[in-house]
């Protein structure tokens, strides 16, 4: 009687974690792909402030959506996991960085962070730049890096 009780529950066990599986792989199926235009898209749809700066400091915090942190926890800022706002991160890494269930929620999890960071309107682009230059990033000429890359991807002039 205990082996057919232990054989169940192992069973049952067994069952559960091929059942996760399954469910993992039809969320990856589902799951749009990860692209620059998905990106500029879900960014544009989200209407996440200043979207061409958000825009290249993805690039530049997942080095062009290839980094580990990008691939495997769908992580595009290298956010850490907030202690007090809103998230929608599912879980943290060992180094203490936010998860995701998909790349999507990272986007929606920095427009959540924007909301908690814009209490009023009257932040302009070079007031966001110096946010992220001196509160947000701990990399010396962050700002100018942003600004750079949106010179190379065409998305302010030249001058």
């Amino acid at each position: 009687m205990k082996k057919l009780n232990l054989f169940i529950v192992l069973f049952f066990i067994l069952s559960l974690k091929t059942f996760a599986k399954q469910q993992d792989a039809i969320n990856i199926d589902t799951a749009e792909a990860l692209n620059k235009q998905n990106l500029i898209n879900y960014l544009v749809k989200t209407k996440v402030k200043f979207t061409e700066i958000v825009y290249v400091q993805i690039l530049l915090e997942t080095g062009n959506l290839k980094s580990k942190l990008c691939i495997k926890h769908n992580n595009l800022f290298g956010m850490r996991m907030p202690k007090k706002r809103r998230t929608t991160a599912i879980g943290v890494t060992k180094s203490g960085y936010s998860k995701y269930t998909n790349w999507k929620q990272s986007v929606d999890d920095y427009v959540l962070f924007q909301q908690k960071v814009f209490k009023n309107n009257d932040w302009s682009k070079a007031k966001y730049l110096t946010f992220l230059n001196h509160r947000y990033s701990q990399t010396k000429g962050y700002a100018k890096r942003l600004l750079n890359r949106l010179r190379d991807n065409n998305l302010i002039s030249q001058s």
